[in-house]
């Protein structure tokens, strides 16, 4: 089985704007048996964007919290040593700091990103599907 990283954006979207998620997304986040984990660097930045009025969250960042652990038991992907040296190693292709953590931390821990975001999409030794 695949293990699957969510960008921040299909977090937001499986609870907000579902219409938004390609089919392969609904598939993988609608399976009890897909292999899905979100990083605690995607709550970071959607706690960040709500507190600065960028992100209305319907229930706030822990319902998401709350919902994804609905979804699965696995606690999120912590933030590791190594993620940040890979972080260090990134090309500059993607600026936001968020997603190349991401970028990282999928690296770092052999994992798929399901994604739309096409900056990410252009790092050629990241797994990304949509």
């Amino acid at each position: 089985m695949i293990p699957y990283l969510l960008d921040s954006q299909v977090l937001i979207w499986h609870k907000m704007d579902r219409a938004s998620l390609s089919s392969t997304a609904i598939s993988l986040l609608e399976n009890v048996d897909s292999d899905l984990s979100v990083s605690l660097v995607s709550f970071w930045e959607l706690t960040i964007k709500e507190s600065l009025g960028k992100l209305e969250v319907p229930g706030q960042i822990l319902g998401l919290y709350s919902d994804w652990h609905s979804m699965t038991i696995k606690d999120p992907l912590k933030l590791k040593w190594k993620h940040v040296l890979r972080l260090g190693k990134l090309p500059p292709i993607h600026r936001d700091p968020f997603d190349r953590m991401l970028i990282a931390q999928a690296l770092e821990e052999d994992l798929t990103i399901l994604t739309c975001d096409d900056n990410i999409r252009s790092y050629p030794q990241v797994k990304t599907l949509w």
